[in-house]
């Protein structure tokens, strides 16, 4: 098993033996305790991280004592950290499953950052690929989710996708390797296990060689995503347009293309989207604008014809009201500056930074503060009220757009909606003297 270890790691080009540090994830189970034996007997560069998730009480204890006296034996440097993991699922509203999943590899990755580790491996096998398979095959997917799972994805490694369970328990067996057993491998109650217990066994007893079957047929799919991949990446510029800070999608563009969804899906599934969402996007592209979907790192954002793929960390702060004096300052990324003028310039060659307003109407000191519901000024021209959400809506202002917009406040009025309207009540006269306010 050794040599097809050996050689899985250079045909899928994961790491180089020699050199590399590698950072292995010990759970104490037989399929990261066997790869740990391998690694070790191949002279990798290895440390071990093992976590503790407090869920099944004295056995998880166990888990940790078998990994700690492993690793003193082998010599080996060992992290280990215990998780309060039912606390941090009900606190973050997630699933055990999900939860022990996000502490451990914010953890891993960690350990990588702070001890420059290369790369950070997980014992997945074969038999855990089909799994992944036949779960994404059952909740819908495309050809990525057919693909099994992936050997390696950014600093995250997974040689033994060659082997099969049998494969490692042999292993196991035929060089007494310690290992312990989750009682919890047994149990149906959750997908996975039902797909192991029961659907993979149905499967096999139409295809005995159903592991080695799947394989070949990942592999294949691998190939295939892989050329897909490529021809999408070359055409996505076609459908993702750059609007500014941010990229757009044009709804007319993407729902005249046969496949919608499937196109949408390409487009926005490294911004951390799923499928689901996907779907629900599609079918929402012709409602209200601003309507937005979130993931953990972006957020898209119906705006009229298009949809704005935007970081969650694009939405600007709400700022509180900032006391200003008639000198330069600093708010939300921009350097506003005051000055006292006595004439005034041609107004054709004004831009939407810059502001006149009658000095004499002011009421100082001066406000700047993110614009709130309910608020409304006197658009200049107008010569009448209006309020600022309906004002935007007029003005074709993007979502992005308007949650930036800040306003000056006299008193308790709008005086300038900055970077669009002045409020009429305060517009400069020749007569009077102005203040210039520009922003920069």
């Amino acid at each position: 098993m050794k040599e097809a270890l050996s050689s899985y790691i250079q045909e899928q080009d994961l790491f180089n033996p020699a050199t590399d540090r590698l950072l292995l994830a010990v759970s104490g189970g037989v399929d990261s305790m066997v790869l740990l034996d391998l690694l070790n007997q191949m002279g990798v560069k290895i440390a071990v991280a093992h976590c503790n998730f407090q869920l099944r009480g004295k056995a998880s204890d166990a888990d940790q004592q078998l990994v700690e006296t492993t690793c003193l034996q082998k010599g080996l440097t060992l992290h280990k950290n215990t998780f309060d993991t039912n606390s941090y699922a009900a606190e973050n509203k997630v699933s055990i499953q999900m939860a022990a999943r996000e502490l451990r590899y914010d953890w891993f990755n960690s350990l990588v950052d702070e001890y420059k580790y290369h790369y950070i491996v997980t014992a997945h096998h074969l038999n855990d690929s089909v799994e992944t398979l036949l779960l994404n095959l059952t909740k819908g997917t495309g050809i990525n989710g057919l693909t099994g799972i992936a050997p390696k994805r950014g600093r995250i490694i997974r040689p033994l996708l060659f082997a099969s369970k049998e494969n490692i328990l042999a292993y196991a067996k035929t060089h007494s390797i310690a290992y312990r057993e989750d009682a919890s491998n047994a149990s149906s109650e959750y997908e996975r296990n039902f797909i192991r217990h029961h659907v993979i066994p149905a499967l096999k007893s139409i295809n005995p060689s159903l592991e080695a079957t799947f394989f070949r047929s990942m592999s294949n799919l691998q190939f295939a995503q892989h050329e897909v991949s490529k021809v999408v990446r070359k055409n996505k510029r076609k459908y993702l347009h750059d609007v500014g800070p941010y990229d757009a999608i044009y709804i007319q563009q993407l729902m005249g293309h046969p496949y919608p969804t499937e196109l949408l899906y390409t487009l926005i599934e490294d911004l951390g989207f799923n499928r689901d969402q996907t779907q629900e996007i599609v079918e929402n592209v012709w409602t209200q604008s601003g309507k937005e979907f979130l993931s953990k790192t972006h957020r898209i954002v119906i705006d009229r014809n298009q949809l704005l793929l935007l970081a969650k960390s694009e939405r600007r702060a709400i700022y509180e009201q900032i006391t200003l004096s008639l000198t330069e300052t600093d708010i939300a990324d921009s350097k506003i500056t005051f000055e006292q003028v006595d004439s005034l310039p041609d107004f054709s060659q004004v831009g939407m930074e810059t502001a006149y307003l009658c000095l004499n109407k002011l009421e100082f000191p001066l406000v700047i503060r993110s614009w709130k519901p309910g608020d409304y000024f006197y658009p200049l021209g107008l010569g009448k009220k209006k309020k600022l959400s309906r004002f935007f809506i007029d003005q074709k202002v993007s979502m992005p757009d308007k949650e930036r917009a800040l306003v000056l406040v006299s008193g308790e009025r709008i005086a300038w909606v900055m970077g669009y309207r002045i409020d009429e009540r305060f517009k400069a006269s020749a007569s009077t003297p102005s203040l210039k306010v520009q922003v920069t």
